[in-house]
């Protein structure tokens, strides 16, 4: 819940609230006074949409756990697993028992990979539902798991950590030290997405579209098979009037600035409007950072805004250049 107060031209305080329902729960709540909206939270929830799944196993409990940002949730926790402790009885015995304990840890382990196709392979599409599947625990029993999970699941592993607890405890520790693995996941996802791009510029490859303009009509055709932007994208959109009275849109970064004889009817942030729409025209929207050369060289060579197309067609700005060429001819 968003509260607070603003002056109008004719100098007369406002008061306005606004009620927002976030992506994701919020993992904290608060009280915050000043002189602008904090929406840091909310804006995080918009880029980071990448889903990971915790196994979280040791010889008394399991727990499976869904981590997106800041946001963790509970999806099964086994308690009091019924596994033989290691005792100190010798004689005729001793074999037997160490045979019915390394039986109910098979049994256990099977057991916990059957769960796991359960809840992290969605039953409608036969697909994995998480970006990456981590398995952290004591001793021997993640690796155990690892050769027992099913195939899909196994490929899906990007990390297997030692930790000292179970539940939720043993999950914070799962995710610190997985943290540098995540992180690397995504940059290596972007520098992928991005070299496909920079591939197809240095082929002579016209399927792709550069700036605002370009990849805004491309995406508005239906062409547009992947959307590139940049996390920092400051584009503003603007549906104006002409002095026609015809509807124009408008992509203009902050240092430009509306031509004469237009009338501003509805203007927002570019990206705001991309994350809202962009899934009605059927492409795939690719967020990336400046972290690495890549994406560094895209925001400042190619604004921050591209896309890559299922097949080519005429832009607007080929056509420009082409009543230029007619002009100097």
């Amino acid at each position: 819940m968003f509260c607070g107060s603003y002056y109008t031209a004719g100098m007369k305080k406002k008061m306005v609230s606004f009620e927002v329902e976030p992506l994701l729960p919020l993992s904290y709540s608060g009280y915050i006074c000043g002189s602008q909206f904090k929406t840091d939270v909310l804006r995080d929830q918009l880029f980071d949409r990448h889903t990971y799944g915790f196994i979280i196993i040791d010889g008394s409990c399991v727990s499976f756990h869904l981590v997106c940002g800041d946001n963790k949730t509970v999806l099964f926790n086994w308690d009091g697993v019924p596994i033989p402790n290691k005792h100190g009885r010798g004689g005729q015995s001793q074999n037997r028992y160490q045979r019915l304990r390394v039986q109910k840890r098979d049994w256990y382990v099977s057991q916990v990979a059957e769960l796991a196709v359960k809840h992290f392979i969605d039953q409608s599409t036969n697909q994995v539902n998480v970006e990456g599947l981590i398995l952290a625990g004591c001793a021997s029993f993640k690796h155990d798991l690892l050769n027992k999970v099913e195939y899909r699941l196994a490929e899906k592993v990007v990390s297997i950590v030692d930790v000292q607890y179970g539940g939720k405890a043993g999950l914070n520790e799962a995710i610190l030290a997985s943290q540098s693995v995540i992180s690397e996941l995504g940059l290596t996802k972007e520098k992928e997405i991005l070299s496909e791009f920079f591939e197809l510029i240095a082929l002579g490859d016209e399927k792709y579209s550069i700036a605002a303009d370009d990849t805004m009509y491309a995406l508005t055709c239906g062409v547009l098979e992947k959307l590139i932007v940049s996390k920092d994208l400051d584009y503003m959109r603007y549906e104006v009037l002409s002095m026609q009275n015809e509807t124009e849109t408008l992509y203009l970064d902050p240092e430009s600035r509306i031509p004469d004889g237009y009338t501003v009817v509805k203007a927002s942030p570019l990206m705001d409007w991309l994350l809202e729409n962009y899934h009605k025209y059927g492409t795939e929207l690719h967020i990336v950072g400046g972290c690495s050369t890549q994406g560094s060289q895209f925001e400042k060579g190619f604004g921050g805004l591209c896309g890559i197309l299922r097949y080519r067609i005429d832009l607007p700005s080929e056509s420009i250049m082409l009543d230029d060429d007619d002009w100097e001819w």
